[in-house]
């Protein structure tokens, strides 16, 4: 008997059971992870029954791998913050609850922070869109914000005042309720408002059980059924898979950032939902 032959047939055949084993694994993975056209069909199809109507190219097919994540409140306290934001020259005043200096006053509640400034004095802030986005994010990061992975929208634009929102972003996903609403006019910024999470620097990724978000058809149906939802959210306009930190009434130092679908109507509503399938 030749021993060498035979272990060398044995290895080979080894590696062709184990390259079996890992390309089943793998369709199973993928179709595990993809939702079949035929249940996208019959979803928008129960919804429409059901007075809702949506575009089924907005439907995501795909769905990932996600796990909450660990993130850090950029705000430490009121009172740098409140400084940051007015130039480091901020006085508090007890009975109104807010910081001022000049024409600016910052309001601090929560999670959340709030400046506004009816004569900002900056000449020609900017003369385009992306120009404004600038000038946001500059203002921000002057303040002590992070905008390297901010993601920039133009919600109104004019010569005269640009509606800009950011919103963070952790790897391809955006964290949806970490945003700052940018109100920007040809003197400067005019107004802002919202919160900044961020990943901390020493997390190398997920923090907590990992799994497939749940599918967007089941959510669909929550929404139809959500007690909560107007009777004008009739048609669903967009449907995004990110992150959520939850309740901004109180101040977190940190928290855990949770996977959720976001559905947004014509009516300008948008609702959440835990996209944990576990």
């Amino acid at each position: 008997m030749n021993w060498s032959r035979t272990k060398t047939w044995l290895i080979v055949l080894f590696i062709g059971i184990n390259l079996f084993l890992l390309f089943t694994i793998a369709k199973e993975n993928i179709a595990q992870s993809t939702i079949s056209e035929k249940m996208v069909a019959d979803t928008v199809a129960i919804l429409q029954r059901n007075s809702i109507s949506v575009d089924p190219q907005i439907i995501p097919r795909k769905m990932p791998i996600l796990s909450a994540m660990e993130v850090v409140n950029t705000m430490t306290s009121a009172d740098e913050t409140a400084a940051a934001l007015l130039g480091g020259d901020a006085t508090y005043d007890r009975e109104d609850n807010c910081y001022l200096h000049g024409t600016a006053m910052v309001e601090v509640g929560g999670d959340s922070v709030r400046y506004t400034n009816t004569t900002p004095t900056h000449a020609n802030a900017y003369q385009d869109e992306q120009s404004a986005i600038q000038f946001a994010k500059g203002f921000l990061t002057d303040a002590g914000y992070n905008m390297a992975k901010a993601e920039a929208q133009i919600l109104r634009y004019s010569d005269h005042e640009a509606h800009i929102l950011l919103t963070q972003k952790m790897d391809s996903y955006p964290l949806m309720d970490s945003q700052f609403s940018v109100r920007v006019t040809s003197k400067g910024v005019a107004g802002l408002e919202g919160c900044w999470f961020y990943m901390a620097e020493d997390q190398s990724g997920a923090s907590g059980a990992r799994g497939r978000v749940k599918e967007i058809t089941s959510v669909l149906i929550d929404f139809m059924n959500d007690p909560n939802r107007s009777g004008s959210s009739s048609k669903i306009t967009n449907i995004t898979l990110g992150y959520t930190t939850g309740d901004k009434m109180t101040y977190h130092k940190s928290v855990s950032a949770m996977p959720s679908w976001r559905i947004t109507t014509a009516d300008g509503k948008e609702y959440y939902y835990d996209a944990s399938s576990i």
